[in-house]
């Protein structure tokens, strides 16, 4: 069985489901596991950072001098 502090020192999410044990019977997952928690950790994220996009874009446009400001100091190079 694995300590969170072990858990922690992994290099990686996909080590970590790897490494990770159920607390009462001690099994790791099965491959079929690991893969659909990766696939849920790669959703969520994709889906967290589009809806912070769309929300960043929906409130410049609420804004047009804020983001003519922002447009203007990302383009001045």
């Amino acid at each position: 069985m694995c300590s969170w502090a072990q858990l922690g020192r992994a290099a990686s999410h996909e080590q970590m489901l790897l490494l990770a044990r159920d607390e009462e019977t001690g099994q790791g997952m099965d491959d079929q596991q690991v893969r659909d928690e990766v696939i849920t950790l790669l959703i969520a994220g994709y889906e967290t950072v589009s809806t912070a996009l769309t929300w960043t874009r929906y409130l410049l446009s609420q804004y047009p001098d804020v983001e003519r400001q922002l447009h203007s100091a990302t383009t001045s190079r």
